[in-house]
């Protein structure tokens, strides 16, 4: 894999925020970083739920595998060299479960914590 592409709530100011900390990370696998349901991702993702990449954070592979919520974020965390045991960690069957409900709570604050 040499690229994932995550799509994110740009009108969203924490999802901004951890596209921007994202992106200052060093870098094992490159990110390419697109606001989901622009004109950019539409077109390169046209089978994708754009609307539903807007609630919830999505990433896609150079190989075209989707990645939704939790499973999104553990492949971010994945590609950056500091935080790849945590991506491992957190892809356990056993923490899976609880980060996919921190993600999920975390979505649905997002608006209200990014104030």
């Amino acid at each position: 894999m040499q690229r994932l592409t995550v799509l994110y709530d740009s009108d969203c100011r924490l999802c901004r925020a951890a596209r921007h900390w994202l992106d200052g990370q060093r870098m094992l696998v490159r990110m390419r970083f697109l606001p989901a349901a622009s004109p950019e991702a539409k077109q390169a993702y046209p089978n994708l739920d754009h609307d539903r990449a807007r609630q919830e954070l999505h990433v896609v592979s150079d190989r075209g595998a989707v990645f939704r919520g939790a499973h999104a974020w553990v492949m971010c965390l994945w590609a950056l060299e500091r935080y790849r045991p945590w991506a491992r960690l957190a892809a356990r069957p056993a923490n899976l479960p609880k980060a996919e409900r921190l993600v999920h709570w975390l979505a649905t604050h997002r608006h209200r914590l990014g104030r």
